[in-house]
């Protein structure tokens, strides 16, 4: 991470503390309190209201130093009443405000990020290609992030975009009505939505300068991870979005034109015999339950909003002690970003939406990644038992049937090295 991130953002002094919502040291924070609390009123020494703030500065300008405070957002909790005028009419905001000004532009930014990126996103049908054109974007540089005025940008805001990108790229194309819900579903539009999420993933994490400054090795490695986990995470999260946190049906997109509610009972895929079909659902059908009763409804239940379910992802992937051949520098990264992942959890619940006792809250939202961790370690077992007895090689169907090349299908991506 780069220093910013590990300095005082008022007198720029070494510092990892989190104080009044931003990165500031105890000696700055302590003075933006007394002055609020004290309702105190200053001067500019110099008159010119842009006096050097810095801790090598023995006396500094008091009314400098406030303004600073105020403009790179400090804030405490519920002293809106003692800060609402400004001797020079600067504009301050209150931390819900400045939450919600970060996630409107975000989402402008992101627009904007996708149409710059759209000529890049291409899908050929190849998947040989794809794998290509994915470990050629995590062996690339980090990609860069539209600056917005007033925020610097930390590991979790990094998360915050990548997952809004792939969010807004996966289902740009997503429309309610257009929809089937149904109980047969089609495999091979589902082995096409999957190589196209393959290879927006790939873009999306590499806006975290965190995941770009890592080796190749361990890129792909966290990538490989965190594909089949997203996958089964964000078709909960985008289905609970699209058909309503209340509803009191449970409706699973499949893809982006078929969605299949509690279970779907065959394959309509013409080249899948009637009896391969049959035999695919049944092995399939403990599986759905684990993600409808493991994932979909507690994520429903809990309702997850935009800064939640980036730390969930953010979590899932930074969460790489279990994984092989991970370096220590890759180990001593993930640390960090997990501090700085839950520093910001702590700081968006304790001042935005007020919940001063989350802890249950959040247990559930690590108890979702694990239940996604199982989904996928099943959905594996399942795919080896039906190629072993030979009830349904999906990896056969998609070589034979589609002309593809199976090794990165299934959600595997074993080839990619």
């Amino acid at each position: 991470m780069s220093s910013i991130n590990d300095s005082c953002l008022i007198c720029e002094i070494p510092s990892c503390g989190y104080h009044l919502s931003i990165n500031s040291c105890r000696s700055c924070s302590t003075f933006f309190k007394r002055t609020i609390r004290g309702n105190k009123k200053y001067r500019c020494r110099r008159n010119t209201k842009n006096c050097p703030v810095h801790y090598t500065i023995r006396q500094k300008c008091k009314y400098c130093r406030f303004q600073k405070c105020k403009k790179l957002g400090m804030v405490l909790r519920n002293s809106s009443k003692f800060c609402s005028d400004s001797s020079d009419g600067e504009f301050e905001e209150n931390e819900i405000d400045r939450n919600k000004k970060y996630l409107n532009s975000n989402k402008d930014d992101v627009e904007k990020v996708i149409e710059s990126y759209v000529n890049q996103c291409r899908f050929d049908s190849n998947t040989n290609l794809i794998i290509k054109n994915v470990v050629s974007t995590l062996e690339g540089s980090k990609l860069p992030i539209p600056k917005t005025p007033g925020i610097i940008y930390n590991p979790f805001q990094n998360i915050c975009f990548g997952v809004n990108f792939y969010l807004s790229k996966v289902n740009e194309n997503l429309d309610k009505i257009n929809v089937k819900i149904t109980k047969s579903i089609t495999f091979r539009n589902y082995v096409i939505f999957s190589e196209r999420c393959c290879c927006i993933l790939s873009k999306s994490l590499m806006f975290s300068s965190e995941f770009a400054s890592l080796s190749r090795n361990d890129k792909i490695t966290l990538f490989k991870n965190i594909y089949p986990l997203i996958n089964c995470l964000e078709r909960s999260y985008t289905s609970i979005k699209c058909y309503g946190s209340t509803s009191k049906r449970n409706i699973v997109l499949f893809d982006n034109t078929q969605a299949y509610e509690d279970d779907f009972y065959e394959f309509t895929d013409t080249e899948l015999s009637e009896n391969y079909s049959s035999q695919a659902v049944d092995l399939f059908k403990n599986l759905h339950k684990l993600l409808i009763n493991g994932v979909y409804k507690p994520m429903k239940e809990l309702d997850l909003d935009e800064y939640e379910f980036a730390y969930l992802i953010g979590f899932a992937l930074w969460s790489i002690n279990r994984l092989p051949n991970i370096t220590d520098d890759g180990i001593k990264v993930s640390k960090k970003v997990l501090k700085c992942l839950n520093d910001e959890l702590h700081v968006y619940y304790y001042f935005t939406k007020r919940l001063e006792n989350y802890a249950n809250r959040v247990s559930h939202i690590v108890a979702i990644i694990g239940a996604a961790v199982n989904f996928c370690d099943m959905k594996k077992e399942v795919i080896l038992t039906g190629k072993i007895f030979n009830f349904f090689d999906i990896c056969k169907f998609i070589e034979e049937s589609m002309g593809k090349d199976p090794s990165s299908c299934c959600e595997l991506i074993d080839n990619v090295k």
